[in-house]
């Protein structure tokens, strides 16, 4: 009896502790409510906070604005009550490396937590142009890496200052590839030999282009009308004749073509190009050494002026021949060509119409 009481006078205190305890159950979700908290699990803080709904597209706005989440820390998200659950979620670590979340369901959930495990990237060249300038990007070229060849513009529209857009390249196991925006006022930044499968994203802050000294006067055609360019003509200024073709082949609406001139000292050319239709557009007095290319758009070109290859005439040259026959007939009578070979009927007969 003795023991049994002594061990009940141990348990007491368990049962008073067990009793005053207060339970950990997470707060109740509300239905339908998409809030949520980021919680930064890692040791690296997060500098970018990207919520959207599943399948947007693009990334949209930073959510953490000019602060960062730092290791520990915690962030509320709290989107739109219309009724979307399901979230992508992208943070971007000080160390450029970054983690996604994709297709969350915010209203099932209170938080979601970042480790700071890197998103794979082997053979995956996919990155975002972000636009850090004060300035719209209009294009973006992307090239294997020191090969020139940009192809088409990679926008399908534009991307306003603070923005970003998602590239999509091929997954060949190509990787290093030179980069190329331009900005609204025509100016251009690059960015070369990048490793786009160890990134995530590339930023343009909208640095000044070196400015050009006039022993490089090399420039690209951009042609951003709906008509292919088929032919290419860049001549000195005044321009009195316009030389041969420069294109080996055409240029297609949205391509550019990059032109090489000499390093003699000159700046100042006539441009011009002709479209499939025949029109052409001219640029008078470039100075190619103040910028990087040239856009042709097609709204200044005009209609062609060359007239049509005229057509023989068989019935009016068969009629002028037989003048020529009976005239020569008669004149050869009276001996006034001794030799028949020169004639000016056999002249005639030699350089008559084709």
């Amino acid at each position: 009896m003795k023991a049994r009481a002594v061990r009940i006078a141990m348990l007491l205190p368990l049962a008073y502790l067990a009793g005053c305890a207060t339970p950990t159950a997470t707060k109740p979700l509300q239905h339908g409510d998409p809030t949520i908290h980021v919680v930064n699990r890692s040791s690296t803080s997060i500098r970018y906070l990207y919520v959207v709904p599943s399948n947007t597209g693009s990334w949209g706005r930073d959510w953490l604005g000019s602060g960062v989440l730092g290791a520990g820390q915690r962030f509320r998200v709290a989107p739109p009550r219309d009724g979307t659950c399901e979230f992508d979620v992208r943070v971007v670590y000080s160390n450029e490396q970054s983690e996604e979340r994709r297709r969350q369901n915010f209203c099932t959930v209170n938080e979601i937590a970042f480790s700071g495990a890197a998103q794979p990237a082997a053979s995956n060249a996919d990155f975002d142009v972000v636009n850090k300038s004060s300035q719209t990007i209009m294009n973006v070229y992307v090239a294997p890496a020191r090969t020139g060849r940009w192809g088409a513009d990679r926008l399908p529209g534009t991307i306003s200052a603070g923005n970003r857009y998602k590239i999509r390249m091929p997954r060949d196991g190509q990787c290093r590839y030179d980069v190329r925006v331009v900005y609204q006022d025509r100016s251009t930044e690059e960015k070369s030999g990048q490793n786009l499968c160890a990134i995530s994203e590339l930023a343009f802050a909208g640095a000044p282009r070196p400015a050009a000294t006039s022993s490089n006067p090399d420039f690209a055609v951009v042609n951003k009308s709906s008509m292919t360019i088929r032919e290419l003509y860049v001549y000195p200024a005044p321009a009195s004749q316009w030389g041969k073709d420069r294109m080996p082949g055409t240029l297609a609406p949205g391509a550019r073509f990059s032109v090489k001139l000499p390093r003699d000292g000159k700046c100042q050319y006539d441009v011009r190009v002709v479209y499939s239709d025949q029109s052409s557009e001219e640029r008078r007095g470039q100075n190619v050494c103040a910028l990087s290319e040239l856009a042709f758009t097609g709204s200044g070109r005009t209609t062609s002026t060359r007239r049509p290859a005229r057509q023989r005439d068989t019935a009016r040259d068969e009629a002028v021949e037989r003048h020529w026959v009976k005239y020569l007939i008669e004149i050869q009578s009276q001996n006034a060509f001794p030799n028949w070979s020169d004639l000016p009927h056999n002249l005639y007969l030699r350089n008559r119409p084709k």
